[in-house]
């Protein structure tokens, strides 16, 4: 069976073991028979998906039915009490004798399957991780001195790899990196999440989302010359390549940093 990990707070599987099918179990409710629920007052968002109502839930935990929580809205067959770690061995025990070895080979395969598509996802999202690029491309420079190193990120991506520690170390360690910054002034990402979970409430709702516009927008070329980089503003779509030619000089030929805060439409 495939293990999932919804909103863990300690490492309780190996990410690496070829059952283990990340965080997120919601696309596979629609399809599951019986799930097993260890030690998780949250199993999924019912806002966005729910197992079937033919689905036998099974919650395994000291306290399986969270009774001293005043709300909760998880509905469970079955209830079992007691440590984790013995319930899950005795139920190991009393499984193993009814089961058939072909159909559970048939079931590794499957969800093998689903296993290296989880990893190869996450390989393809860990190359735009939010915050990641500004430290990233000075350790791109460091370990390539002679190579042209241009970060592009949007604005809320800026501010999430705190701009002022990574402007300071270029200057330190002398690293001429070129920062792009896709201003559209909006965590976007947050706002898709806000809207996805609750998209009639509140804040959806408002003509300016709490915690996601970013207006009024930093001066973030400021935030960069307050390190010595040469930084521009570009708010005209006509005077870019430009802009961007001498960006590049600047980190090729003075070996200095620089940043073009680029002004883009809001979504």
């Amino acid at each position: 069976m495939p293990v999932f990990e919804q909103s863990a707070t300690h490492l309780n599987f190996p990410h690496d073991h070829p059952l283990y099918c990340g965080g997120d179990p919601t696309p596979q409710l629609a399809d599951a028979d019986p799930i097993v629920v260890v030690e998780t007052d949250a199993p999924w968002f019912p806002a966005l998906r729910s197992p079937g109502p033919e689905t036998t839930v099974i919650q395994v935990g000291h306290d399986p039915l969270f009774s001293r929580y005043p709300i909760r809205g998880f509905a469970v067959d079955l209830g079992l009490a007691g440590a984790p770690r013995l319930t899950l061995a005795a139920l190991a025990a009393a499984v193993a004798r009814r089961v058939d070895a072909n159909s559970v080979e048939t079931r590794r395969k499957r969800w093998e399957a689903e296993h290296r598509k989880y990893v190869e996802a996450c390989a393809t999202r860990s190359a735009a991780g939010l915050g990641w690029g500004l430290g990233a491309a000075l350790g791109a420079k460091l370990a390539a001195p002679d190579k042209t190193i241009v970060c592009c990120v949007g604005d809320g991506a800026y501010i999430f790899g705190t701009p002022t520690a990574a402007h300071w170390a270029a200057r330190a360690h002398k690293l001429p990196v070129l920062n792009v910054i896709f201003n559209n002034r909006v965590w976007n990402a947050v706002k898709r999440s806000v809207t996805s979970h609750a998209p009639q409430g509140w804040a959806a709702r408002a003509a300016s989302m709490p915690l996601s516009d970013l207006e009024p927008s930093p001066d973030y070329e400021l935030i960069a010359r307050a390190s010595g980089h040469w930084a521009e503003r570009v708010e005209d779509p006509s005077v870019l390549p430009e802009m961007v030619r001498q960006a590049l000089r600047v980190v090729r030929e003075d070996k200095r940093p620089a940043l073009l805060n680029v002004i883009c439409k809001k979504p």
